[in-house]
């Protein structure tokens, strides 16, 4: 989980920041001041969402097979001591 967490902050940080460079080098080459026929905004939006996306989606697969294994191994325990008393003589 720690690792997880750990990769998504590195992850959101530097393509964070080469997200806005790319963003600032959009708008500077006028991607953005074209007619809406010519427009590619859509699919520049469309691909940074999908960036972000890629971001925040290992931090919580790790926090989720976090709890999953904690609730697995609880289960367990439970009804390793049921089983333990129930089959004592």
């Amino acid at each position: 989980m720690f690792v997880s967490i750990l990769l998504g902050i590195v992850l959101s940080m530097s393509l964070g920041m080469t997200a806005d460079i790319m963003h600032e080098s959009l708008v500077a080459a006028n991607v953005y001041d074209v007619p809406p026929y010519w427009s590619s905004h859509a699919i520049v939006a469309f691909l940074l969402q999908l960036m972000y996306l890629c971001i925040y989606i290992i931090p919580l697969l790790g926090i989720t097979l976090f709890i999953l294994t904690c609730v697995h191994h609880q289960r367990y325990d439970v009804y390793a001591e049921e089983q333990e008393e129930y089959y004592m003589p």
